[in-house]
């Protein structure tokens, strides 16, 4: 991600500028582009400094700035001297100019880059001008989202993370610390991530930071820690030490989806990596907070929950029966009745992770409320990764059934009878996934061999099948 400096000078309430400026405008100032650029190489100080603002201001356009036709006139080695002049004026115009131009294509970049430009810029983290600081730190966010190349070059250097958070330490300058947070999360992403280790030193000031009434700030700093959470476990175990845990899930809740995604982001990638850190997230009231998001109007929200709840049900018993007592459930079964396909996937996940990882009272549960049902219906899918993680829960919900056998009428069969599924089975011994027909054979000849199928099959209800049914009633409530 990059982002472009428009015409609003930093202190604005001294130099106005007119955006509305029409194209014919424009056009003339183009046109007028090599008498600029002469200008910027007069020994006039004025009539350079002039024609640098100039070039400036046309770089600052709101739509299709002259990057070409600048970089053409072969003056990005002029900005780049400019940019190591001892005059800050000059520097600050150069560095605006700069940064607009490697906030283009990945060719313009380049241009800027191969310039020399990455060690002038951090050198200017420490300028004792605000205004340059931020300017520096925006030109470095541009290039580090551009290429992974530039990315590590900045953060390799050992100047670049202490100058940074001297910025966010001293400064109170709201654009200072939104521009600077963004670079970060720039700095942070990228597949490979770099070590977490470069990025230790700015943890808790992202984390204070993350109170800070901004929007934009939360969002940046948000999505760093999701990067660096990805990175490593000591990456992850660091960030949760910090405490940050409990805000990350408040703001689950926070009414825009730009805080809730990379927020629900990090939250999952906590909860994917031990049991340990999976309850810490449930003790800060992690599944209330999800609740509401699984009923979002963003598809990608609502995959991401399910995502969350499914890593939080491959947890350990007293994790999947916190999911259970939640009442979550119930949610997740229309979200399969209903949804779109990637969110039913997820949902299927959080089920099948209960009879998995759960013990056989919390599978028998499911059993109880319907997941057979919700299992077979699914059978009708193309999705081998799918069809068979349903496939393997049905066998172990068969083995369970198998234990409750009333006269030799094993009462899981009876429920995938009356669920139509016994078809659903024997159409997928057809499936060109070996490992999907080998599943379906097995438990066709296993459970469902010369067994008549008839409408008269006894139910798996109030009326039938007593021992399971007492066995689900006493164990529908568990201490944890």
């Amino acid at each position: 991600m990059k982002r472009r400096f428009l015409i609003n000078e930093p202190n604005s309430s001294k130099i106005e500028e007119n955006e509305k400026n029409n194209q014919l405008n424009l056009n003339e100032k183009i046109e007028k582009l090599s008498k600029f650029v002469d200008g910027i190489r007069s020994n006039d100080i004025e009539t350079s400094f002039n024609s640098l603002v100039e070039i400036r201001k046309l770089l600052s356009t709101n739509k299709n700035p002259p990057i070409n036709s600048i970089i053409q006139q072969g003056i990005v080695p002029d900005l780049v001297q400019f940019l190591k002049s001892n005059h800050k004026e000059f520097q600050f115009q150069a560095a605006w100019s700069l940064t607009n131009i490697a906030s283009g294509t990945s060719e313009q970049t380049r241009i800027v880059v191969d310039s020399g430009t990455i060690p002038i810029f951090i050198t200017l983290l420490d300028s004792d001008s605000e205004d340059i600081r931020e300017q520096a730190v925006w030109a470095l966010g541009n290039f580090a989202g551009d290429n992974l190349n530039y990315r590590d070059e900045i953060i390799n250097n050992s100047n670049t993370i202490n100058s940074i958070l001297k910025i966010l330490q001293n400064s109170s300058k709201v654009s200072v610390i939104r521009n600077t947070t963004w670079a970060i999360s720039n700095l942070c992403r990228g597949d490979p991530y770099p070590n977490f280790q470069i990025f230790k030193p700015l943890l808790d000031t992202l984390v204070k930071l993350l109170n800070y009434n901004n929007k934009e700030i939360k969002i940046d700093i948000l999505w760093s820690l999701s990067y660096l959470a990805s990175s490593s476990s000591e990456a992850i175990d660091s960030i949760l030490i910090t405490g940050v845990c409990q805000t990350i899930v408040d703001l689950l809740v926070f009414n825009s989806i730009l805080i809730q995604a990379p927020a629900l982001r990090t939250i999952g990638i906590f909860v994917s990596s031990n049991d340990k850190n999976t309850q810490y997230a449930l003790e800060c009231n992690l599944l209330p907070n999800l609740i509401p998001l699984l009923r979002s109007s963003r598809i990608s929200i609502r995959n991401e929950a399910c995502w969350v709840i499914s890593n939080i049900t491959a947890g350990n018993k007293k994790q999947i029966q916190i999911v259970i007592n939640s009442q979550i459930i119930y949610t997740l079964f229309k979200i399969i009745e209903n949804d779109e396909f990637p969110v039913k996937k997820e949902a299927i996940w959080s089920l099948s992770n209960i009879i998995y990882c759960g013990d056989e009272e919390q599978a028998s549960y499911l059993v109880k409320i319907g997941c057979v049902q919700i299992f077979c219906d699914m059978l009708i899918y193309e999705d081998t990764k799918l069809l068979y993680i349903i496939l393997e829960s049905l066998e172990i919900l068969l083995k369970i059934g198998q234990k409750f056998s009333i006269e030799e009428e094993n009462p899981i069969v009876s429920l995938i009878e009356e669920c139509d599924g016994v078809s659903k089975l024997e159409k997928l011994q057809k499936n060109q996934n070996e490992s999907v027909y080998s599943k379906a054979s097995d438990l066709i000849s296993t459970y469902f061999g010369g067994i008549d199928i008839d409408d008269s099959s006894p139910l798996f209800d109030d009326l039938n099948f007593s021992e399971m049914e007492s066995y689900f009633n006493s164990n529908q409530n568990f201490d944890i």
